[in-house]
């Protein structure tokens, strides 16, 4: 599904960028911010933003060892 309609990025390109930024050294805070750049893009309109922060939440909480329902 596109997120963001301004630069095409996918909700694959969210993914992929989460895991490669908070993959490096795991102190990484990654945010919308951090998406945009590791695809080499940058925000236009903004109306993305909530959506992309909504999926890095979900897909940290998703890959997260402390998730409860991992354990």
């Amino acid at each position: 599904m596109i997120v963001c309609h301004c630069n095409v990025l996918t909700c694959r390109h969210v993914r992929e960028a989460v895991d490669a930024a908070s993959g490096r050294d795991g102190l990484t805070l990654v945010t919308p911010g951090v998406v945009f750049k590791e695809n080499d893009k940058r925000p236009r309109c903004g109306y993305c933003m909530p959506h992309i922060h909504k999926l890095i939440e979900e897909h940290l909480t998703d890959n997260t060892v402390w998730n409860n329902s991992k354990l």
